[in-house]
């Protein structure tokens, strides 16, 4: 495999694990501060400020993956798919451990990926960007006409 090839598939698998990883830090942000603003702190205006805000930024961060995504030189299904894949993971992981044999002590690890958290939205925008890539598929032509483009320039 050439580094042509292989420089926008880490590209877009760093980017999944940038937007995940950015997704719990919005988690990890919003959950300190409605601790400290029950504790009497005052940071309600911060975050009645702040949630929406963090909403946008990853919204931004998934279309702009997607966009890089539908747009990479190298349209391959196997990113596609990962992005799929660990985005279901995310969205269905409180299912699973639901259903699998788990010990007791993981299901406190749901609580980071449950409905209404970040980590959810983040892992709904990669499956959403992975399916829409895989659905809205370009032709060889228009494949050629990107490669033609980047070899001009």
């Amino acid at each position: 495999m050439n580094n042509e090839k292989l420089l926008p598939r880490l590209v877009l698998l760093s980017s999944l694990i940038a937007l995940l990883v950015m997704s719990f830090l919005f988690d990890l942000i919003s959950s300190l501060l409605e601790i400290q603003s029950i504790q009497g702190a005052g940071y309600q205006s911060v975050l009645v400020v702040l949630l929406p805000i963090f909403q946008l930024v990853l919204v931004f961060a998934g279309m702009g993956l997607f966009r890089y995504l539908n747009n990479s030189p190298d349209n391959n299904n196997l990113v596609s798919w990962i992005f799929v894949v660990v985005g279901l993971l995310f969205v269905f992981f409180e299912a699973l451990l639901f259903f699998l044999p788990v010990p007791l002590s993981i299901y406190s690890i749901s609580q980071l990926a449950a409905p209404g958290t970040y980590l959810f939205l983040g892992g709904s925008l990669v499956c959403i960007a992975g399916m829409l890539n895989l659905i809205l598929k370009r032709s060889p032509r228009d494949t050629e006409l990107v490669e033609t483009e980047t070899v001009v320039n």
